[in-house]
Parts: structure tokens; C-alpha cells; sequence
């Protein structure tokens, strides 16, 4: 039972961190930032990046 409660918090952090960076992304290119900035900025990798933004 706390494996399967531990699974359900750490897809929640995951799924919190994944809309947080995409609010991020999409505040500075707004700011007419390329992705290579963005992923200097928020210190991530141009591919995760590019996909986040292709998906949005």
C-alpha cells in the first residue's frame, strides 16, 4: 500500500513540475526567447525544451 501512495505523490510532483516548466516556457517566449535560451535559463535540455514546446 505506500508503494501505491508513493507512486500517486511522485506522479503529482511530476505532473506539478511538468505544468510549472511549460508556464515558464511560455512566459519567455513571450519574451521572443529562443529554446536554446529557455533551456540556459531554466537548465534543461534543448530537446526536453522543443518537445514541451511542440506539444503546447
Amino acid at each position: 500500500m505506500c508503494k501505491a501512495i508513493q507512486e500517486m505523490y511522485d506522479d503529482g510532483v511530476r505532473q506539478g513540475r511538468d505544468e510549472l516548466l511549460k508556464e515558464l516556457i511560455q512566459r519567455k517566449l513571450q519574451k521572443k526567447k529562443t529554446s536554446e535560451q529557455i533551456a540556459e535559463e531554466l537548465e534543461e535540455s534543448v530537446e526536453v525544451i522543443e518537445k514541451i514546446i511542440k506539444a503546447m
